[in-house]
């Protein structure tokens, strides 16, 4: 009769690396907090360029991997931002722009 395999067949686990929840969380935060840092610099840059009647509707700005996603208030304020950015210089950077309005009741940043 053959032996029973053994059932623990993980690599050895002093070779890999235990980190801490702490640690875990720690890198989180500040991942977190350089992304909000960088999207409120791109708010700001965005409603700096952008006529003085859209800038309350914007509600956020968002850089994906070659594209920017702009969040405002209504389908009005959507048209118009898009006629907008049209004549707007360096907005896009080559970049896609997409402009979306987000569902009711959101709070705005």
């Amino acid at each position: 009769m053959p032996k029973n395999p053994r059932r623990d067949n993980r690599p050895d686990r002093a070779s890999g690396t235990i980190r801490s929840a702490a640690s875990l969380l720690r890198r989180i935060n500040q991942r977190s907090e350089a992304n909000i840092y960088q999207e409120n610099q791109l708010d700001e840059y965005l409603r700096q360029r952008l006529p003085e009647a859209l800038r309350p509707h914007v509600l956020q700005a968002i850089e994906k991997p070659g594209e920017l996603v702009i969040l405002v208030d209504s389908a009005n304020w959507a048209a118009r931002l898009r006629l907008a950015l049209a004549a707007v210089a360096g907005v896009g950077q080559g970049r896609r722009i997409t402009v979306k309005v987000t569902p009711q009741g959101t709070t705005r940043r």
